[in-house]
Parts: C-alpha cells; structure tokens; sequence
C-alpha cells in the first residue's frame, strides 16, 4: 500500500500556510522553497500530512489539533496534537501529556485547529469534551 507523501509549510512572516494544491493563492510555491529561492528554516516550517482524513474528510497534517477517541472502545473525545516521531504519527493528548500512536486510536472525530492559526486551543490542557 502507498501513501501519498504531500507537505503545507506555515510561513511565519506571512501568518499563512502555503501548499502545493493550488487552490490558494500563493506568494511562493514550495518548489521555490525546495530549491533555495528565499528560504530561511526560522521563517518557515513545514508539516507533513498523515494520509489520514478525519470523519468530515478533511487531511491531517502534522501540527493539527484534533479530537478522537484514545481506543475504539472509547466514548469519551480527547483533544490533542497531531506530530510525527521516528517512523510513526503520535498524537499528544493535552488531558494527560501522553502519546499515542495513531495505529492505536479510535476514531478521529474533527481537525478543530492547528498549532499556528488557533494557539488558544493548546491552553485549553484539561484535553477532555
């Protein structure tokens, strides 16, 4: 099985995302980033999309603030951040400071933020709806 390997970059002089989908306007493409043409690593970070969708099909990419389920037996929502580790995609629940592994979730209700566009979401520790 492939994935599909695709990556957003949030430019923080610009206070926007850039992605290569071409459905947003763009001052520059990730191609120029890719190839030197203005980058500098403290203006710009990139994330990496999981290859995962939430339950509405919108992608998950590394950085995204999410609610699901920490079993598929789970009723109960958490809330953390999605961010990628050495060979695998973890999810940093705000309720108890732990990781997890994607693999080991239930399911993936809402992509409610990220950690650029929407930091009052990462005060919000209690993590639990």
């Amino acid at each position: 099985m492939s994935r599909e390997i695709k990556f957003r970059a949030w430019g923080e002089n610009i206070k926007e995302y850039l992605s290569a989908n071409g459905k947003t306007p763009l001052p520059l493409t990730l191609k120029m980033l890719a190839e030197g043409c203005v980058y500098d690593p403290d203006l710009w970070e990139f994330e990496q999309y999981t290859s995962l969708k939430d339950k509405n099909g919108k992608e998950i990419y590394e950085g995204d603030i999410i609610q699901c389920h920490l079993s598929p037996i789970s009723s109960i929502i958490f809330t953390g951040v999605v961010e990628f580790r050495p060979g695998c995609i973890m999810f940093k629940n705000f309720a108890d400071g732990g990781s997890y592994a994607f693999n080991f979730l239930g399911a993936i209700e809402a992509v409610i933020g990220n950690i650029h566009e929407n930091p009052e979401l990462l005060e919000n520790k209690n993590g639990r709806n």
